[in-house]
């Protein structure tokens, strides 16, 4: 078989499991005299779909932002595609204590999602969506320090918090913390 035709096949099953992302698909073609190649495209696009579905999803009413939050370890979870998760996130074994860190840019850029975060006043509204629940955030806290500075925030016993950290210009951190309020039962828009 020649190169063009393996690369059109590959393509065509690569497009056949992302869309079908099923692991029934990758076994219809385990007869092929190509399979250790065709296993790990269809490995490959299985773990990318997976990483297509996001975590949460976060929005800012007052500055109108609606955004998808990824799992740490997808490709999706990065400053320069999305609102990114930190790895200081975290739920304590008890659940009566979170942190939720999130990072974006701001600026003029097209992923500068944070670019207005500026404007937040303490008392604003913040949901996040996660498990088909939503919670409802307000801030409670925020500063602006020099860029150079070592980001110190602290978690507060049996309360739910979420940071959300920007640049402002090239000299200074904005960093916004809000507080969980409560858990509501409708929607997302």
């Amino acid at each position: 078989m020649n190169i063009r035709k393996l690369n059109l096949k590959l393509l065509i099953m690569g497009s056949i499991l992302l869309l079908a992302n099923s692991s029934d698909v990758s076994n219809t073609y385990s007869n092929d005299r190509n399979n250790e190649e065709l296993t790990m495209i269809s490995y490959n696009v299985k773990q990318e779909s997976k990483e297509l579905n996001p975590l949460l999803k976060l929005e800012i009413p007052k500055i109108k932002l609606l955004r998808n939050v990824y799992t740490l370890n997808s490709s999706l979870n990065q400053i320069k595609y999305n609102v990114t998760i930190l790895p200081e996130s975290y739920v304590a074994s008890d659940g009566k204590t979170s942190h939720l860190f999130l990072a974006a840019h701001s600026g003029n850029a097209n992923i500068a999602y944070f670019r207005k975060l500026i404007t937040l006043n303490l008392a604003d509204e913040a949901y996040i969506k996660y498990n088909d629940q939503k919670y409802k955030y307000r801030v409670i806290d925020i500063k602006q320090i020099p860029k150079e500075n070592i980001v110190q925030i602290k978690s507060i016993s049996n309360k739910h918090l979420m940071t959300l950290i920007t640049c402002i210009g090239k000299e200074e951190r904005l960093i916004v913390t809000l507080e969980m309020e409560c858990i509501k039962t409708e929607d997302l828009t």
